[in-house]
């Protein structure tokens, strides 16, 4: 039976700052001590004045004594039904360590104060196409347009500054535009209200120059919208529309009014209208730009093949036909549109340096690619595929942006048809050869790029790697990790993310190490150390009660008994890149978070304590209970976020405090993913946070 009650509330200051607080009642009859409140926020969104933790210290037990943490969080833009939890730890008189999550406590419609910022239709037009976007729309029955229009004019108009209101096809479009007071930051608003059938369709698009609070913003410009429906009698919401569909007809009116006059978007044929996104200021130099890389490009690739053809000219023909049949099913750049060029395969890279062009369409719906035809593909798609990491390398160096910048739209296997020179190996000199491979879309500063690859020569099985295993004195078993690189951290549109998962940073783990297959147990500590701190007793359950501290004194004891000094922490780095085994997703396993249970004891299946080691599904690379059990405390000392990080896989032991990863039988799932991670100080015994050790090769 829980020893406190926990009671959390908040309030909205004048100066439009909140006051969270977390209310701490002792209802037992002795004293707690060490009561501490760690606070776990969105840091996206709010910026915090003081300290995360605070340290409560000791509640007495007389007339259910009570203490109250106080966090004072400044909105960094709009904020809508955003969770703030947290958790508290405490000691009773036993010393018995406790730790209690606090329940999610959903703020409501906290927005930087708004008022309306005046400017011309031109001004408004221009700044809508270079900001942050995003789109949402609503079908309503039983309201009408009129209604609607007035509210968003009339109503808000406090808030709004109205630019433009004018007739279109069914309906009313409105620019809306306003401004943060306190703040140099714009919130732009085109609001589409349409008949269409017997429904009341919304169209809206928030653009602003921050990127942050943009989504608030339009969620509660779209609660209104809904509130103002619910005071309609029989008038009720239907459901919501495609973003995409959002996004083309927005565009389709905003064009074809602003080349036509304005006023003239009574003409507009809404219905079933597709275009492009609206090109304006700098489009035209961008353009240009492109065109000139590319032409460069064109001139390298061309006088590249001109040699190698020179250079393998004495070798005959069919050896050159070959050359070009291999430079075909390499992995590179196809495009959409009516172009070609030649290239030559490289050792280095699976990809052909073609020249890159996007594909100009806002909808990835039934792409085809440049090909003749294409046969309809029997072949699967790996459960790993390193065709995506690859093509998001390429990309990001092409671009010149972080690869978490980058998103997979769609991955499908596909035969890839092509005539002329066949395999001599598989007899087929001069027949059609189908292909079996892969087409890979990728977004990318809102525009889409596809890849090609070859089914046989990118795509396949996880990564290879050792699995050798050895065994020491005390029983451990440690896996052989081969050398490799990876992309640490989580990407911004991760769910659960925090901002000290980021930024996304390349690593390269240069020298193969043997990771721990499973956290050290109770028994390997006795082994070494003599007895164990842990509350929960059992000799295959993993050590918890351990300081960052009385680890290090282990690995000192176990180094002397074995006459080595190759044990140690993994670092952060060798951590996350043994814990992903070559994925990129929240999990080891993927996205699903349905399946969690199959890998991981965490708080919804571990019944509130540790569980013996190695009962749930290892990971790719045969690693056991990387997600979840006990936290896992690692070598490097705590920053806020991977600004200069290193990029080698070392650790970094310049901050304060320890980092620990992995997750925990105590903690929600997303603290078991991947990319998650936490700390405290190196002193700190918990009942949750054991370790598991590297061994040098």
């Amino acid at each position: 039976m829980p020893d406190i009650e926990i009671k959390r509330g908040y309030e909205v200051l004048p100066d439009n700052n909140i006051r969270f607080g977390i209310r701490i009642t002792n209802i037992s009859e002795l004293a707690l001590f060490d009561v501490e409140v760690i606070l776990d926020f969105t840091e996206s969104l709010f910026k915090l004045e003081g300290e995360r933790l605070q340290k409560i210290g000791v509640i007495p037990s007389a007339n259910a004594n009570s203490r109250t943490a106080e966090f004072i969080l400044k909105p960094l833009g709009c904020v809508h039904q955003v969770n703030i939890e947290g958790q508290i730890t405490y000691r009773d008189a036993k010393s018995k360590k406790y730790r209690i999550e606090i329940r999610p406590k959903e703020v409501h419609c906290v927005c930087p104060f708004l008022k309306g910022k005046k400017m011309p239709r031109a001004e408004f037009l221009e700044l809508s196409s270079a900001g942050h976007s995003s789109e949402m729309g609503l079908n309503f029955k039983g309201v009408t347009v009129e209604r609607l229009t007035s509210f968003l004019v009339h109503t808000c108009k406090s808030r709004h500054y109205k630019v433009d209101d004018f007739s279109i096809e069914g309906g009313r479009m409105l620019y809306l535009a306003s401004e943060s007071i306190g703040e140099k930051a714009y919130y732009l608003l085109t609001a589409l209200i349409k008949e269409e059938d017997d429904l009341t369709q919304v169209m809206l698009r928030a653009v602003s120059d921050k990127p942050y609070g943009l989504n608030g913003f339009l969620n509660e410009t779209v609660t209104d919208l809904r509130h103002v429906v619910e005071t309609v009698k029989s008038a009720r919401e239907i459901g919501v529309i495609r973003k995409e569909q959002v996004i083309n007809i927005i565009d389709s009116v905003v064009q074809r009014t602003t080349f036509g006059g304005g006023e003239g978007g009574a003409s507009v044929n809404i219905k079933d209208s597709v275009v492009q996104r609206t090109k304006f200021k700098g489009d035209e130099e961008k353009k240009k730009q492109e065109e000139e890389r590319q032409r460069k490009e064109g001139e390298e690739q061309e006088s590249l093949r001109l040699e190698n053809e020179k250079k393998s000219s004495g070798g005959g023909k069919w050896v050159f036909g070959l050359i070009i049949i291999f430079a075909m099913l390499a992995l590179g750049w196809y495009v959409t549109q009516d172009s070609s060029s030649s290239a030559t395969p490289q050792e280095t890279t699976p990809f052909v340096t073609t020249t890159p062009v996007m594909i100009a369409k806002t909808s990835t719906t039934n792409l085809t690619p440049k090909v003749t035809s294409i046969v309809s593909s029997t072949t699967v798609v790996p459960e790993y595929s390193p065709v995506v990491d690859i093509a998001k390398k390429d990309l990001s160096e092409r671009l010149s942006i972080p690869i978490g910048d980058i998103k997979l739209v769609k991955e499908e296997a596909v035969d890839w048809p092509n005539t002329g020179l066949g395999f001599p190996e598989e007899g087929m000199m001069y027949a059609q050869v189908i292909t079996p491979g892969f087409r890979i879309i990728l977004k990318a500063q809102d525009k889409l790029y596809e890849y090609h690859s070859d089914y046989k020569r990118i795509a396949g099985p996880k990564p290879a790697i050792s699995q050798d295993i050895i065994n020491n004195s005390i029983g451990m078993e440690f896996v052989s990790i081969s050398p490799g690189e990876f992309e640490m951290g989580s990407p911004s549109n991760e769910v659960g993310r925090l901002d000290n998962e980021g930024p996304v940073h390349h690593v390269t783990i240069s020298k193969g190490f043997y990771m721990g297959k499973y956290e050290v147990t109770q028994k390997q500590w006795r082994d070494v150390m003599g007895s164990s701190p842990s509350i929960n007793k059992g000799d295959n359950l993993p050590i918890e009660e351990v300081s960052w501290n009385d680890v290090q004194d282990f690995i000192k004891k176990l180094n002397e008994k074995e006459g080595v000094t190759k044990y140690r922490l993994p670092s952060e780095a060798e951590w996350e890149y043994s814990a992903r085994a070559g994925t990129t997703t929240r999990y080891s396993f993927g996205d699903d978070e349905s399946i969690l249970g199959d890998y991981a004891w965490y708080s919804a299946n571990s019944g509130g304590k540790t569980n013996n080691i190695g009962q749930k599904k290892p990971n790719p690379w045969g690693l056991y209970d990387m997600h979840g059990n006990v936290w896992e405390w690692v070598q490097d000392n705590w920053h806020a976020n991977y600004n200069g990080a290193p990029t080698n896989g070392s650790s970094w032991e310049s901050g304060s405090g320890q980092v620990y990863r992995g997750g925990g039988w105590d903690y929600l799932a997303r603290g078991c993913r991947s990319a998650f991670r936490s700390r405290y100080d190196m002193g700190y015994r918990i009942g949750f946070i054991g370790f598991r050790l590297l061994r040098e090769v």
